[in-house]
């Protein structure tokens, strides 16, 4: 039976999709043609480069092939486009299932990498069959096709055969490397509060210093400070249908700038959320969203407008002066391409950009060295952002969608998956952020204990939710001993993630941790059908 094979050379195929069924290139050399579109091909330092050719015809995605005996895998742990969904695990290999950036494939001993290097230039997805492997790279813009005026670097290919002396977690840790080989990492552990999830945005002045003060309580061990972060509902649009811009504070919060220095007080360092492409304020129609008309009472912006890009920078940049040293954006995932984000297809057809001549990861890139930029020090949070093009740029990245202070299944699927199944990249592309342990009289204290306790010793990013004035005694000393472990973490490893969707074993410092996910039920929702609660 064969083993690894390499993709890094010329695929056996490539086609080109302008308009309806994609077109087989012909071959010559180390390029690949049609009558209007070329692709070449550059092995270099360990990686096969991908670049396409000015074209006037408006190129949508290039599919490249390459054939051979890939009956060796046996499970593939694929990855999202950006937060996950709670469904990330290992599967038997599903020809028509897209693979968002890169995979791991494990055969039977060793698991092997296959990916493109972060910050590529094309949305990648890959499909694996007994056969061969595909590669398709999505380079519209907008929902179209672009027109390449000069050369474009698609993306890096690049891969790692694994060995028998490692597991899967460490040989998925080393290809993260590979693909990542410059993060931009924060210098310090992260930890803290974060008020979503058990206000759900219903905040006020008095809340969000309550809340500093029990974050500082918590730390009251710790060599670092904690984070303080005031999510949505700070901002003066607010309302139960709105939650954009702009990121001027309502009568409920007050001064910005007083409020961060109350916060500094506390013994906390202050943090906050905002959501760039929506806003009520006033542009020129040029300035709005091609495809993306509005929601509530905003309208999204185009962030392919300088003015627009000016606009974000200036208030990111107006937040950092007021004393908010870790910024928290949401929403550009959904808010960009015009409709959902978490299939294969990213943006619906038949709009575009101004600017055709970029493709849509070129533009999100571009926003999100923006928003970074504007920052200066001050930390950034990445939440609904690609994270294959955040990597690289942004120093904290969310990791999965929204937990739950209302459901506790809703905690399970979406926090315990995620931080198991993407903690390889923790300190490889970001500090990866796993989402808010929820601590509410809705849900088990008991359970979400054990998620804080767990992803403190982990070395990830990690803040909790705490309804003020809910915690006992005893788990008020627990939460506090998890912040303790938080500011010096010892590092995890899930143990049994080959064959769960929520692990329960890990091993810590040589010790094998074992966790019960599922009692006791005080407060938990023990069947949850996913439609009314969150």
């Amino acid at each position: 039976m064969g083993r690894f094979q390499s993709v890094l050379r010329n695929p056996d195929d490539v086609f080109f999709q302008t308009e309806g069924i994609p077109t087989k290139g012909v071959k010559t050399n180390d390029q690949f043609e049609t009558e209007n579109c070329s692709v070449r091909f550059i092995r270099k330092d360990h990686v096969l480069q991908v670049i396409a050719d000015p074209s006037s015809t408006p190129i949508q995605r290039i599919k490249l092939r390459w054939k051979g005996d890939f009956s060796f895998i046996k499970t593939i742990l694929k990855d999202a486009w950006c937060v996950a969904n709670g469904d990330l695990s290992w599967n038997p290999t599903r020809p028509e299932d897209p693979l968002p950036w890169y995979f791991m494939a494990y055969d039977g001993e060793c698991t092997h990498g296959y990916g493109v290097r972060t910050g590529c230039n094309a949305f990648c997805f890959w499909q694996v069959d007994t056969m061969g492997l595909s590669l398709w790279m999505d380079i519209r813009n907008g929902g179209d096709g672009v027109i390449l005026k000069e050369p474009l670097l698609c993306a890096e290919i690049c891969q790692r055969e694994g060995s028998m002396e490692e597991n899967a977690f460490n040989a998925s840790q080393a290809f993260c490397s590979i693909m990542c080989p410059k993060p931009n990492l924060p210098t310090r552990p992260i930890f803290g509060l974060n008020n979503w999830y058990y206000a759900y945005g219903h905040i006020t002045r008095e809340s969000v210093l309550h809340d500093a003060l029990l974050c500082s309580e918590l730390a009251i061990h710790c060599k670092h400070k904690p984070y303080m972060v005031i999510d949505e509902g700070w901002e003066i649009a607010k309302d139960d249908h709105y939650n954009g811009g702009p990121f001027i504070p309502s009568q409920k919060m007050g001064d910005m700038t007083v409020l961060a220095e109350q916060i500094e007080k506390t013994g906390a360092i202050p943090g906050i959320w905002v959501r760039p492409m929506l806003t009520v304020e006033q542009f020129p129609e040029e300035c709005y969203h091609p495809a993306k008309t509005g929601e509530g009472k905003g309208r999204f912006l185009d962030v392919t407008n300088e003015d627009v890009l000016l606009y974000i920078s200036a208030f990111i940049s107006r937040l950092v002066e007021q004393g908010y040293k870790m910024i928290k954006h949401d929403f550009t995932c959904p808010d960009f391409m015009g409709s959902g984000f978490m299939t294969h297809r990213l943006a619906k057809s038949g709009w575009h950009f101004h600017d055709r001549s970029v493709t849509n990861a070129q533009i999100l890139k571009n926003l999100y060295q923006v928003i970074q930029d504007a920052a200066h020090d001050s930390y950034i949070i990445g939440c609904n952002t690609y994270n294959h093009l955040a990597a690289g740029i942004h120093q904290i990245q969310r990791s999965g969608v929204d937990t739950s202070g209302r459901v506790w299944e809703i905690t399970r699927k979406n926090g315990i998956n995620t931080m198991a199944f993407r903690l390889y990249q923790n300190n490889r592309f970001f500090r990866a952020d796993a989402d808010c342990p929820a601590f509410t009289e809705k849900v088990s204290p008991e359970l979400n204990m054990r998620f804080l306790e767990l992803a403190c010793k982990s070395g990830a990013a990690i803040f909790a939710s705490i309804k003020p004035d809910l915690l006992s005694k005893d788990y008020l000393i627990r939460a506090r001993d998890a912040f303790t472990q938080a500011d010096s973490p010892c590092g995890i490893e899930p143990l049994d993630w080959q064959y769960t969707s929520c692990p329960a074993r890990y091993s810590a410092q040589g010790k094998v941790l074992n966790y019960d996910w599922y009692t006791p039920n005080d407060g938990v929702t023990m069947f949850h059908t996913w439609t009314q609660e969150e």
